[in-house]
């Protein structure tokens, strides 16, 4: 199991693009990142 717990990102201080951010991903399944190119995957 991967979890990501609380976690704030911006580019520019100040400015949070993520505030407080949570997400779990359960042993055993299959997950993808999709996006258009260049944004910041």
């Amino acid at each position: 199991m991967i979890d990501i717990d609380n976690i704030t990102f911006g580019y520019r201080y100040g400015k949070p693009v993520l505030k407080d951010f949570s997400l779990s991903f359960p042993q055993g399944g299959v997950y993808g990142l999709l996006g258009k190119n260049g944004t910041g995957k």
